[in-house]
Parts: structure tokens; sequence; C-alpha cells
């Protein structure tokens, strides 16, 4: 017989989506102001309840935080805080991330050197 509770990811572990979106993340922001930053799964919260399936209400799908590195490794305080009215699905499916406006992050599957001001070519 399965034991189907084993199969299962804990709860406190992010899921593959979220991961690989950190990891997208830290690709295309890898620093600010010359400063490292480091992007982790456990800083991205996706919405949830009504506000991760209502398409009408007027509200970011997920939101993460980038955290400076300092050079003893410690962490230096919030870096970025970014968002998305994109899921984390849909934006997974790109090849690239951008920043659109101050704080909104889209995806592209094109090069970010063929961007110009923050609006793919």
């Amino acid at each position: 017989m399965w034991n189907l509770t084993r199969m299962k990811k804990p709860m406190n572990q992010p899921g593959r989506k979220v991961l690989k979106l950190a990891k997208m993340l830290q690709v295309a922001f890898p620093d600010r102001n010359g400063r490292p930053v480091i992007w982790r799964a456990e800083e991205i919260y996706p919405a949830k309840g009504a506000w991760r399936t209502n398409v009408n209400l007027d509200v970011w799908r997920w939101e993460a935080f980038a955290h400076y590195v300092e050079p003893d490794g410690k962490d230096g305080g919030c870096a970025y805080n970014f968002g998305s009215y994109g899921t984390i699905t849909e934006l997974t499916s790109f090849k690239f991330l951008y920043r659109l406006g101050s704080d909104e992050v889209e995806g592209t599957n094109k090069e970010p050197a063929v961007m110009e001001a923050g609006i793919p070519a």
C-alpha cells in the first residue's frame, strides 16, 4: 500500500516553480547599485485565496524580496521588493525576466540586451 503522505513535499518548502522563479530573478537582477543581492525562494509569497484566483481583483499574483549580501556573507537588509500581475506559472514559461516600471516584473523570450528601456523590442 502506498503511503501518500511520504510522497508529498513538506508544506514549508517552496515548490519547483517558485524555485525556478527565484533562479530567474537572481539571473535578471543579481545586484543593486553595485552591491550583490540574493533572491531566496522562501522570500517569494504567492497571493492566497480570492486574491490568487479572482483575475478581476487588481492585485499582484506574487511578491518577492531580495536582500543585500554583505562582504562577510551576512544579510544586509532588503534591496528589492518586486511583484507581478502575471502568475508564477506564466512567468516561469519565459526565458528571461525584465523590470517593468519601478517594481513590477514581466517575462520575455528575448535576450535582455535586445530590450530597450524595459520594453521588449
